[in-house]
């Protein structure tokens, strides 16, 4: 799936797959920031328990994007949460969707 969609910005970079000793693995970009669970939690942490409207709105923008980006493609996720919304760096402000265990293609 990651090869694939390997030219969407949203998702990580595909590296490569293959086996060595009979399994199984895939090497694909390495994202250097948290997830938006523990973003969320932090947030919540640093203000009165409650992150501020403007970030959540920001988040949930670029979540549905990745999305959408996605049901594009033809695949749908099937376990969408928080924690699977990773951002590409502690710097950065974009977003990637992460683990595809029981994504599906729908064409």
């Amino acid at each position: 799936m990651l090869k694939s969609l390997k030219n969407e910005d949203l998702i990580p970079n595909y590296i490569y797959y293959g086996t060595w000793k009979e399994k199984d693995y895939l090497v694909m970009e390495l994202l250097g920031a948290e997830d938006i669970s523990k973003l969320r939690n932090r947030m919540r942490n640093l203000s009165v328990n409650s992150m501020p409207l403007t970030a959540a709105a920001y988040l949930t923008r670029k979540m549905l994007d990745c999305i959408k980006r996605l049901h594009k493609n033809g695949y749908v996720h099937r376990d969408i949460k928080p924690s699977n919304f990773v951002r590409r760096s502690k710097s950065s402000t974009s977003i990637c969707i992460v683990d595809f265990g029981i994504a599906k293609l729908v064409s």
